[in-house]
C-alpha cells in the first residue's frame, strides 16, 4: 500500500512527492519521489521505519522532510538526489509526536507538531533546537494538533491547529484554531474558526490583502463538508464557504496561485 502526503514544485520545474509505503524498503517507510512536469519518474528514495508529514525544497536546493520515528518528531535533510545528509529526532517528552508541517526562515526551520499540547518549534539549519512553544497547552481535556504554519507579510507566523475533545462514549468533537506567533514563538493572538461547528483545520495561508484563508473539514447540521474561511483579523470572520462532500472527508490544503487567487485542493 502507498499513500501520498505532500507535493511541491521544485526550482528545476519538477515535482517532489512525499508519501508512505508498506511495499518497498523496510515495509513501513517514507517514500520520496521526484518526477518531471509530465509525471515521469526521475528517482525514488525510501527511508526505513519512519513516516513523513511534509517536505520542502530549501534555499540551498536540497530537501528537508519532517515526520515521525518511534513516536518522536523526525527531521531529515537530503541532497538534490534524495540521499540522506543528516537526520534528527525530537521527543519533547511526548508519547506520540508527529511533525506535520515545516517552513524555512532566514535562520532555520519552523515545525508544527501533532501532539497532545500544540507544539511549534524552531531549529537552525543544522537541526539544533532554538526554541519550543506549547501554544495550546492549558486544557487537559483536549488533544491539540498544530497542522500548518506560514510566514506572514510582517514576519510573524500563522499556525493552523485543531483541538480534539472527548465526552464519555460520544464521538470526538473538534475546534479549528488559528494563532499568530512572533519570531520567538510567543502567541500574539488566537481565534476559533467556524465557531459552533465541529471543525478540523488543516491548512492556513495569508492572502495578498493581508487576510487569512483557512480550510479543513467540518461536521455541520446539513452533513460533512469541506470548509473555506476568510478571516480579516484576530476578531473578524469575513466569509465562510462550504463545499459538501458525499463520503468521508480527507485532508485539505489551500494554496495561492501565481495570480494570487485562493484555491482549494482536496
Amino acid at each position: 500500500m502507498m499513500v501520498g502526503r505532500c507535493v511541491q514544485v521544485t526550482s528545476d520545474s519538477c515535482f517532489l512527492i512525499l508519501g508512505h509505503t508498506f511495499s518497498f524498503g523496510a515495509g513501513d517507510d517514507i517514500w520520496l519521489i521526484k518526477t518531471d512536469l509530465n509525471g515521469n519518474t526521475l528517482w525514488t528514495k525510501t527511508f526505513g521505519l519512519v513516516s513523513g508529514g511534509c517536505v520542502i525544497e530549501t534555499s540551498d536546493s536540497k530537501y528537508v522532510i519532517v515526520g515521525e520515528k518511534d513516536g518522536n518528531v523526525y527531521l531529515l535533510k537530503t541532497n538534490s538526489m534524495g540521499d540522506s545528509l543528516w537526520s534528527k529526532t525530537y521527543n519533547f517528552n511526548l508519547n506520540d509526536g508527529y511533525g506535520t508541517c515545516i517552513i524555512e526562515t532566514t535562520d532555520g526551520y519552523i515545525i508544527t507538531v501533532d501532539s497532545n499540547d500544540g507544539i511549534v518549534f524552531k531549529t537552525n539549519f543544522s537541526g539544533d533546537t532554538l526554541w519550543t512553544n506549547r501554544i495550546l497547552l492549558g486544557n487537559p481535556n483536549l488533544y491539540h494538533s498544530c497542522r500548518s504554519v506560514t510566514e506572514t507579510i510582517n514576519g510573524d507566523y500563522l499556525v493552523g491547529s485543531t483541538s480534539v475533545g472527548f465526552s464519555g462514549n460520544d464521538p470526538p468533537y473538534y475546534y479549528g484554531k488559528i494563532s499568530l506567533i512572533n519570531d520567538i514563538g510567543n502567541v500574539l493572538w488566537m481565534k476559533d474558526i467556524c465557531n459552533g461547528w465541529d471543525a478540523q483545520l488543516n491548512s492556513v495561508i495569508q492572502t495578498s490583502d493581508s487576510c487569512y484563508i483557512t480550510t479543513g473539514a467540518a461536521q455541520i447540521p446539513w452533513g460533512a463538508a469541506i470548509f473555506l474561511a476568510k478571516v480579516a483579523s484576530s476578531t473578524t470572520s469575513l466569509k465562510v464557504s462550504r463545499y459538501p462532500i458525499i463520503q468521508d472527508y480527507k485532508t485539505t490544503v489551500v494554496y495561492r496561485t501565481p495570480g494570487y487567487r485562493e484555491r482549494r485542493l482536496t
